[in-house]
This record gives C-alpha cells, structure tokens and sequence, in this order.
C-alpha cells in the first residue's frame, strides 16, 4: 500500500528550488508501517518512522539524502529488528 502525496516547489531568498513534501510517504513492510518525509537535517535530506504490528513506533531522523534511500534504510531496520526477534 502506497500513499499518494503532494509536492509543492517553493523558491528560496537564493532563487534556488526547495522541495517541500506536504504529506508524508507511507507504506507497509513486512507488516509495519513506513513513513517518509522531506526534511532537511544537517547531511540529510529525509527522515522517517518506522512502526511495528505492535504500534512500538523508532524515528530517524537523518534517514537519508534520497526519498528511495530512506525508504530502503527503513526496510532495513525492519528485517533487522525482525531478525533480532527472531533470535530471542
């Protein structure tokens, strides 16, 4: 299940195009919930939550300088926490 969201292009002071997400991106692996959004922090371009079937929700928030980069950072803490339940 993917979300559709809405961008908007906003011009800066500098004349430069800042992209600014207005939803965030959702979706859902292997039963939690991934969510996606645009947010300038330091090297870092998006942040993201993950939330488990449980509702135990972990953000990040330098998850990544692509949309697609966060999104598979965020896959892998999954089958990493999965991975770590599993050995318990």
């Amino acid at each position: 299940m993917v979300e559709i969201y809405c961008r908007e292009e906003a011009e800066t002071t500098h004349n430069q195009k800042e992209l600014i997400m207005t939803t965030p991106i959702s979706d859902i692996y292997k039963g939690w919930t991934v969510s996606v959004v645009a947010k300038d922090e330091q090297c870092s371009q998006y942040s993201f939550d993950i939330t488990s079937p449980e509702g135990t929700t972990q953000h990040v928030a330098m998850g990544g300088i692509t949309e697609q980069r966060a999104r598979e950072r965020a896959r892998e803490m999954i089958d990493n926490e999965i991975a770590f339940a599993d050995e318990e």
